[in-house]
């Protein structure tokens, strides 16, 4: 099976309802975002040494995928046999720009991509880029994605184990994105089981914790069986 063949084989309906109903995005739209991050995820697949950087459509779609955490790493898994890294630190660097050049000529829709990054629009580059697998370690996360392996069965109850850290938040204001989940142990006998702490947290950097971190997002971590 070709790489083509194994991203077109991937249910992503998931993606373009949570474009629709989280984001408000168009449907027509959200099913083009869906399409261009199938492109972008062929790219990735056949070009493991370069970075890849997604346009901030492309990255809308990337960032709902990751969200769904267990799916994200299964279909990860799937096309190419390793988490694909997402890395957002890198925005307005030498290394982003050549990023940005190289993958205008490596995915199929590079030709609607401006040559310039910078300007405004859903075509423009995202904050991040996909960081090359023959770069990338089991422990370099992505800012928003974390995966803890060989889990001792005492520890089936831990926390996530993640967290998103906004750096230079101007104020308060832009830190109070609650952790939103909690963590469901299989089997778990009573509603108390269910009650254990997030494990992760939105940080702004050396800014302690205030109350509005607490803030549900609507979504929770589930931890298969050890």
């Amino acid at each position: 099976m070709t790489f083509i063949q194994k991203v077109n084989s991937l249910d992503f309906q998931f993606i373009v309802d949570g474009l629709i109903n989280t984001d408000g995005i168009h449907p027509e739209i959200a099913t083009q975002a869906v399409d261009l991050y199938r492109q972008f995820l062929v790219a990735v697949a056949m070009n493991p040494n370069e970075n890849i950087v997604p346009t901030k459509l492309v990255d809308k779609a990337w960032h709902h995928h990751i969200l769904h955490t267990r799916r994200y790493r299964e279909d990860c898994l799937f096309l190419v046999g390793e988490i694909i890294d997402h890395d957002p630190t890198v925005y307005r660097t030498e290394a982003y720009d050549r990023a940005w050049e190289k993958t205008r000529k490596l995915v199929a829709y590079g030709n609607t991509m401006p040559v310039s990054p910078y300007v405004d629009g859903i075509s423009a580059g995202a904050g991040c880029f996909e960081r090359p697998r023959a770069e990338a370690t089991d422990s370099a996360g992505a800012g928003c994605f974390f995966e803890k392996r060989s889990i001792p069965p005492n520890e089936s109850a831990t926390g996530a184990g993640c967290f998103v850290a906004r750096k230079e938040a101007e104020n308060s204001a832009d830190v109070n994105v609650g952790a939103g989940c909690f963590v469901v142990k299989k089997a778990a006998k009573n509603t108390s089981e269910l009650n254990a702490g997030a494990g992760c947290f939105v940080t702004q950097g050396t800014q302690s914790l205030r109350s509005e971190l607490m803030a549900g997002a609507g979504c929770f971590v589930v931890r298969q069986a050890a």
